[in-house]
């Protein structure tokens, strides 16, 4: 994890940086500013030094030439008043040797020792007269006079003088020694002429010179001594050095004295072992400890400066700091949606100028406000969805989610507690007519009337969810045996005693209620709803607020259910499902117009299986798509076996479930069926019920329309039982109205549906429709309906559905030249196929 450094304390070490850099740089360039002088300060001593030092010589031997000269011009001067003045000059130490030296005879006149010779060579071998001598400096060398150096070093010199009309050479040796002395007196300095070797333990060995030089001996070997590194020695050549012996600081030079009989060394050579060296000492320690004193305030004073320079930034910075702290320290509350506290803990500086962190500060600020806003819009959004999402829109009630969420609750509370709880379906009964009869507005306040008063009938502990639709589910803790909930269900069902008034209108509403107990902790919350479920179908079949407790024999029946569905798959594969064929007959003229399709079961365990039960099985699954698509090839079948009886002209009907009607795959499959058996659409009739079109009148009409653009024929089976209005039949693309065989049944006693028969008939026939009565079953009701002025016949009193496979041996008794022979009973012949 990286470790953090805030933006103050980045810039605040940037600073610091920069300025340690300027600091140095500045200290850097003043220090060798400084050790620039003090360059130049030696230089300088060097040059002096070295021409002082030549002027000495060069004044020493002026002198002693002034001297002599004068000497020369004294009237009647000898050669021993000569010899005299150079002895007392040599007693003094003012010459070291001289000689006198006959021009004419080449003898040697005087000398120190008075030696006389005659030969010349001798002489000069003795004095050894150089070609060119002299002291080099570092800066300007220049030749004084001729000097030799063996043991010591001196100056030679020869003046040309005339003793009595004879001319002489006059070789004076005089000491170096002399000249070193005035440049010690001149300068306050330690100066002295020796030999160094420098890879020698003793570095400097002085000349046998007189006293006054035994005293720098030992500081200049002192000195010496510590040259180790090779630029120490050649610094000492060149421009000297300082070093430092006993607190004091010596400035410290050799400068070279050349050997006459050798070539001229360079000054800044190296070392020649026997080679003779001016070597000065000059004490400056106040000088060079001033130096030091300004080099040290230097560097103190820069860093006493960087010290302040950063504090001042520092205490500077402080505020920025903090105020970039304090906004770091509530951004984060921006992450837990804490914006109050963002906008609360703000602190106040106290500024002249607006900077870039009040900017960002304004910015965050303004980005909290609009955060906050969209946060209390998307709360609002979470609340109605939440809403949406848990309860139903139109009662308030909690909805399948909730419901879900509750019993999966009460279902893990049961398993730690061992508790027990209730699960009830509530059916509001016929709720269907109230809503197509009275509008889909006074349908939804009649589900929030009994949802109010279903919610007062519970407890505070238990809840009342919208199934869906008129459907309700009421969930009850603490219900500890069947006793206790039959008591809570007829509790629940006397919320429909009083009847519900909207808009001036009263209803009397009852419901079928189902009821269940969990007292398993391995039930779920589906099979909790199912057993509900199943317990109000059974309820409905008493009608009229009843109820029913799920139990064992219900339990059979769904499992009879499940397992007659599992069957009717493998007999759709066995081929064990067939039609029977029921004529229907021109109610005028007898003629047999068409037959009306129905399905059959044959099992080959249980024999026949009525269709009343099957038929309501195989609705709710999703299997009765497929069987119905089987019906419809199955009857195009049966069409072209009509044919090949010679049955050609009546059609034949087919009935339509509810799922098979709407679905999308359906005109496609008619189509290719009508193809593949090459039947004349005209001939195919397809019957829908009303509950069928009542659900969406629009969506059924577009249906029906798409497949009477097939060319085949539409009825609607069941008239009156269902809740369609009439205004809806005009616009859909309906053949025929079959009225519902219990208006039939009553028709010769019961006035009332005589009128209702009556009535409907007339209507139909207005609407430009033929109408079928079904479930005719003795001549007086044929009769009557023939006197209505009713199209079409079809009941047991004319024939019974005729197994596929016996038409070929039953049609012909029933049917002549097309017509219908109604002397001809046939009920015990095929009473068996049905």
């Amino acid at each position: 994890m990286r470790k953090f450094i805030s933006v103050g304390q980045k810039i605040f070490l940037t600073l610091i940086i920069l300025l340690a850099l300027a600091f140095t740089v500045l200290t850097f360039l003043i220090v060798s500013t400084t050790e620039s002088n003090l360059s130049h300060f030696k230089q300088d001593k060097a040059a002096v030094f070295a021409q002082e030092f030549n002027l000495y010589v060069q004044e020493q031997n002026e002198q002693l030439k002034t001297l002599i000269t004068e000497l020369t011009h004294i009237e009647n001067m000898t050669v021993d008043d000569l010899s005299n003045t150079l002895l007392r000059l040599f007693n003094q130490g003012a010459v070291t040797d001289y000689w006198l030296l006959d021009n004419a005879t080449q003898n040697l006149v005087i000398s120190p020792e008075f030696i006389h010779t005659g030969s010349p060579n001798e002489v000069t071998a003795m004095i050894e007269v150089p070609t060119s001598s002299s002291i080099i400096l570092p800066s300007n060398p220049a030749a004084v006079n001729h000097i030799q150096c063996t043991l010591t070093c001196n100056v030679h010199t020869d003046f040309a003088i005339t003793i009595d009309s004879k001319m002489f050479t006059l070789f004076i040796i005089t000491p170096l020694h002399h000249a070193v002395d005035l440049l010690q007196k001149s300068h306050s300095l330690q100066a002295a002429i020796g030999t160094v070797d420098f890879s020698l333990e003793q570095r400097w060995q002085a000349e046998s010179l007189p006293s006054v030089y035994s005293a720098t001996d030992l500081l200049h070997q002192a000195l010496l001594g510590q040259l180790n590194s090779k630029f120490a020695q050649d610094a000492i050549f060149d421009i000297g050095i300082v070093k430092e012996q006993e607190g004091q600081y010596y400035y410290l030079i050799m400068l070279p004295i050349v050997n006459a009989l050798a070539a001229e060394i360079p000054a800044t050579s190296p070392p020649v072992t026997g080679q003779k060296y001016l070597l000065i000492t000059m004490d400056i320690s106040e000088y060079y400890l001033n130096v030091l004193k300004f080099n040290h305030n230097i560097i103190y004073t820069a860093l006493v400066l960087f010290i302040l320079s950063t504090s001042i930034f520092y205490f500077l910075t402080i505020p920025y700091k903090r105020r970039l702290q304090d906004l770091a320290e509530r951004i984060p509350l921006l992450n837990k949606i804490d914006y109050k506290t963002f906008k609360k803990n703000k602190r106040e500086y106290e500024v002249a100028f607006v900077d870039e962190i009040d900017q960002l500060d304004e910015a965050a600020n303004k980005l909290v406000d609009e955060l906050h806003s969209m946060q209390e819009k998307i709360d609002l959004e979470r609340v109605k969805l939440q809403q949406m999402a848990l309860y139903d829109e139109l009662t308030n009630l909690p909805n399948r989610n909730m419901l879900t969420e509750h019993l999966n609750h009460l279902i893990r509370k049961q398993k730690r507690h061992n508790t027990h709880f209730a699960v009830m379906l509530l059916d509001v009964d016929d709720f269907k007519k109230i809503n197509d009869g009275h509008g889909h507005s006074i349908g939804d306040q009649l589900l929030q009337k009994v949802a109010n008063r279903l919610q007062a009938m519970l407890r505070s502990e238990d809840i009342v969810c919208r199934f869906g639709g008129d459907e309700f589910v009421m969930v009850a803790d603490d219900i500890l045996d069947l006793d206790a909930l039959r008591v809570f269900g007829e509790k629940v069902l006397s919320c429909f005693a009083e009847p519900i008034h909207i808009d001036n209108i009263q209803f009397h509403v009852s419901g079928s209620l189902g009821l269940t107990l969990c007292s398993s902790s391995s039930m779920t919350s589906e099979e909790l709803l199912r057993q509900a479920d199943t317990a109000m179908y059974r309820a409905k079949v008493v009608k009229g607020n009843s109820l029913q407790i799920y139990d064992a024999e219900l339990n059979r029946i769904v499992v009879d259910k499940i397992e007659l569905e599992s069957e009717a798959r493998l007999a759709l594969e066995n081929d064990n499902f067939y039609l029977a064929l029921q004529p229907l007959i021109d109610i005028k003229n007898n003629h047999v117009i068409g037959f009306e399709a129905l399905l059959r079961w044959r099992h080959p365990v249980k024999g026949l299986i009525s269709p009343d039960e099957f038929i309501p099985v195989l609705e709710k699954s999703s299997f009765m798509i497929q069987l119905d698509y089987y019906v419809i090839e199955r009857s195009m079948k049966v069409i072209k076996a009509l044919d090949n009886m010679g049955y050609t002209e009546q059609f034949l009907a087919i009935n339509l479930s509810a799922s098979q009607f709407l679905d999308p795959k359906l005109c496609g499959f008619i189509k290719r069926m009508l193809v593949h058996y090459g039947v004349d659409p005209q001939r195919v009739e397809f019957e829908l019920t009303e509950t069928t079109l009542a659900s969406d009148i629009k969506v059924a009409t577009k249906i029906m329309k798409d497949i009477r653009e097939l060319g085949v024929q539409l009825s609607i089976d069941d008239f009156g039982t269902g809740y369609s209005s009439l205004n809806y039949l005009r616009s859909m693309p309906v053949n025929k109205i079959k009225i519902d065989r219990t208006f039939i049944m009553g028709i010769t006693e019961n006035p009332a549906d005589r009128q209702i028969v009556k009535s409907t008939i007339d209507m139909v026939h207005n609407m430009n429709m033929q109408i079928v009565a079904e479930g005719i079953e003795q001549v007086e009701q044929l009769a009557t309906l023939r006197d209505m002025g009713c199209d079409i016949a079809q009941g047991f009193y004319i024939s019974k559905p005729i197994p596929e496979h016996q038409l070929a041996s039953m049609l012909d008794k029933i049917i002549l030249n097309n017509i219908w022979i109604h002397e001809f009973k046939l009920s015990r012949e095929i009473k068996f196929f049905n």
